[in-house]
């Protein structure tokens, strides 16, 4: 079957991710798949990409996954040449642009698109969607491979930990809750999209900008602790990725990772104060038994998720 998947662009970020896992995922089952790249930058070296990328537009395809609000102005062109049009929501995306009107109008013909899935039940309900199905994330274990690594038991990994929008660690509550892990003798680690800021550099033995996957794969096995911290995410990929190696999240985040529990990390609310976060690392690498508890979890919830145990329920809905 003939597959378009819309990706706004193709730099680091999880959504993008995603998108670009469930193309290879279809062209691995002998699909014709084919990712547009609405930013006209071309192929990036980042992430794998195992199916065609093109910047042109054609409505030539018998599916079509629109996946952001940047390609809604061509659901009903879709639609009119036969094609079944799927909408895939992964953030309630006009969050991200907040004072962007015209961008929030594509996001509200993106919210009312035909055949939605999504991965996160509570944003459905923001944009009442209820008829929309939900769908967990799949982790691609040729990209993060699954082995269990020695934990120090000192060492604690940053992931985004500058925001990049105003739903994200907009508090910047990951990096202080590390100054004080830093100042106990925690080693920080940590990498993103951004820079650091000043201010932050010294929190950090490492810090890597859009670093390769197998430096990824890398930093998580090297860590204890995946720290993490956001106002909102549907279902954010680090955490899940850092499974794959054992490494258990500290996670403070108001809404979102549905996949993230008690049974398998520590959870708390975004308001908890930096200070708190940092005494939640501290009170779980003390504990090993804890910790080998919610490990073992991790480790099974990874299993679980691999595109393998997963792929059909997109299948399902995406082809029929």
């Amino acid at each position: 079957m003939k597959l378009l998947l819309t990706t706004p662009c193709l730099t680091s970020h999880g959504g993008i991710h995603n998108i670009l896992e469930l193309a290879n995922q279809f062209a691995h089952r002998g699909h014709d798949v084919t990712v547009y790249d609405q930013s006209g930058n071309g192929r990036q070296t980042w992430y794998p990409i195992r199916c065609k990328v093109t910047d042109k537009l054609d409505y030539n395809y018998d599916r079509v996954i629109i996946g952001s609000p940047h390609a809604a102005p061509f659901i009903s062109r879709f639609i009119d040449a036969g094609a079944k049009v799927i909408t895939w929501l992964q953030m309630i995306e006009h969050w991200f642009r907040p004072t962007d009107i015209p961008f929030y109008e594509h996001s509200k013909k993106f919210y009312d698109g035909p055949n939605m899935i999504s991965s996160a039940t509570w944003g459905l309900n923001v944009i009442g969607r209820q008829d929309a199905t939900v769908l967990p994330t799949g982790i691609n274990p040729e990209v993060f491979q699954y082995y269990k690594t020695d934990k120090d038991y000192k060492t604690v990994c940053l992931e985004s930990p500058e925001p990049t929008n105003p739903v994200k660690d907009i508090d910047r509550k990951a990096i202080y809750a590390a100054l004080h892990l830093k100042r106990l003798g925690y080693k920080i680690i940590g990498f993103g999209a951004l820079p650091l800021k000043k201010d932050a550099k010294p929190v950090f033995d490492e810090y890597y900008i859009k670093p390769s996957v197998s430096l990824i794969n890398s930093m998580y096995g090297r860590s204890s602790v995946l720290l993490k911290c956001t106002k909102y995410d549907f279902r954010s990929t680090a955490p899940l990725e850092a499974m794959t190696k054992g490494t258990v999240t500290v996670r403070a985040i108001t809404q979102g990772d549905e996949d993230l529990t008690k049974e398998n990390s520590v959870r708390m609310l975004y308001s908890v104060p930096s200070h708190e976060i940092a005494l939640q690392v501290q009170d779980l690498l003390n504990d090993r038994l804890r910790y080998a508890g919610l490990q073992d979890v991790c480790i099974a919830t990874a299993e679980s998720l691999k595109w393998g145990n997963i792929f059909g329920q997109y299948e399902k809905h995406i082809i029929g």
